[in-house]
């Protein structure tokens, strides 16, 4: 049967082609995590069958899906991440509707979460902005299993960014290792392993890690800065030889306009430690569509950032997955025998250009995304090599993810037109009862 609800909340046409394929996940101490950019799957794309969307019926007859077994690591238990303190400079309304996609790399973690919003500035504002509605927001947080504290600063924004050097240092304990900055549309897709970078740095010596932007543009306006959407980490050592010059420091704003930047700058000038780029830390400044980012079969990025402005990714439903097959599978691509592409949690698509691109440049990165001009080398420094957007591939976007016991239901939609009706994939991952 099909769940005609979770269909007509996506507002898909009346008549709709749909398929559905079956993937049981056995958990494996023999498994062994792919570093091939794709795998593949021994089955053509499932059929699909026009389906009439009823809207009195609840479900609706369907026949028959494929079923396909697949091998994956066990997955990581709950990270212990205690030993961070993780600030952001955010408005309150932004926090509450970030908090669902916090928990899923944050929460029961033990990591302790810190915002700077800016006060209520009139009487209207304070029933949406003042200390009960701050209390609301703390008490959403605790039961999404993140410890989170609402502080309220006068400063200007990046101002009050720049300070949660200080206000980190405040709430540091005995245990504390490494303090985090990042932007409320920051997401790891990994705790386990953005811990295990950090480990392989000693929290007792000075260290400023982060990522730059992949846009070489942005780093001649900025410079080579940790860019505080990919996520800054500032080590406790160089945490607590910063404070004497953090209200020195607050002054450049004129000079260091962003926060970020005022960072990196005050780092060098105070410390003389320079950044420690983390390629694997993505700004991800890049406008439109980043589908060949998302689809390019490299390893799992320990961040992205701007997936609900700069561009729509929505990765709480993307990272869904995990909890049926662990980390090791988001995002990983498989090819079907017909040569349709499924990443995990993305997308499914079918190149048209597949043939000029395959072998070789098969970890070339799609340039799908858009930019004012063109400049040589662009994107190279970080994401090359690049090839040229396939502009006549079908591809069908996730939509939605519904964590269910011991399944996740992804939904794909490719939306059709006035001659076509929108095609919908169902991908069930289901976890076996008895993992090995």
């Amino acid at each position: 049967m099909v769940n005609a609800t979770t269909l007509h909340h996506l507002r898909v046409t009346p008549y709709v082609d749909y398929a559905r394929l079956y993937i049981r996940v056995e958990h494996s101490t023999s498994a062994k995590a792919s570093k091939d950019s794709v795998s593949r799957l021994r089955l053509p794309f499932p059929k699909t069958q026009t389906l009439l969307l009823d809207k009195s019926a609840d479900e609706i007859p369907y026949c028959c899906a494929p079923e396909v077994k697949l091998q994956f690591p066990p997955p990581e238990p709950t990270a212990d991440a205690s030993h961070l303190v993780i600030g952001l400079a955010t408005t309150l309304s932004r926090l509450e509707k970030s908090l669902s996609s916090f928990a899923h790399w944050g929460g029961n973690t033990g990591a302790r979460f810190f915002a700077y919003v800016p006060p209520p500035t009139t009487k209207s504002e304070a029933k949406t902005n003042g200390s009960a509605r701050i209390k609301e927001v703390e008490s959403h947080a605790k039961a999404l299993g993140l410890h989170l504290e609402v502080r309220t600063s006068d400063l200007e924004y990046n101002d009050r960014y720049f300070m949660l050097l200080k206000f980190l240092h405040v709430q540091k304990k005995p245990s504390t290792k490494w303090a985090v900055i990042m932007d409320d549309d920051t997401f790891f897709l990994s705790m386990p392993a953005l811990l295990r970078r950090l480990e392989a740095l000693n929290h007792n010596d000075r260290h400023y890690l982060g990522g730059l932007s992949e846009d070489l543009l942005q780093i001649h306006n900025l410079g080579p800065i940790g860019f505080g959407g990919a996520g800054v980490f500032v080590s406790l050592a160089l945490l607590d030889e910063m404070q004497p010059y953090l209200e020195v420091c607050l002054g450049w704003g004129e000079k260091y306009p962003t926060g970020d930047s005022r960072i990196a700058a005050c780092i060098l000038e105070a410390t003389g430690v320079q950044l420690d780029w983390e390629k694997n830390l993505h700004q991800l400044d890049m406008h439109g569509d980043a589908s060949g980012f998302f689809e390019s079969g490299r390893p799992l990025p320990l961040s992205v950032h701007h997936w609900k402005s700069w561009f729509w990714t929505p990765m709480d439903k993307v990272s869904a997955v995990s909890k049926v097959c662990g980390d090791n599978c988001l995002l990983r691509r498989w090819r079907f025998e017909d040569g349709w592409y499924l990443t995990n949690g993305y997308s499914i698509v079918k190149y048209w250009d597949e043939k000029e691109w395959v072998g070789k440049k098969s970890e070339t990165i799609e340039k799908t995304w858009w930019e004012e001009f063109q400049w040589d080398g662009r994107w190279d420094h970080s994401l090359g090599p690049l090839r040229p957007k396939d502009e006549r591939k079908a591809s069908m976007k996730l939509e939605e993810a519904i964590v269910e016991k011991n399944r996740v239901r992804q939904i794909y939609v490719r939306r059709g037109d006035a001659e076509r009706n929108d095609r919908i994939m169902e991908i069930v991952w289901e976890k076996e009862d008895n993992p090995k």
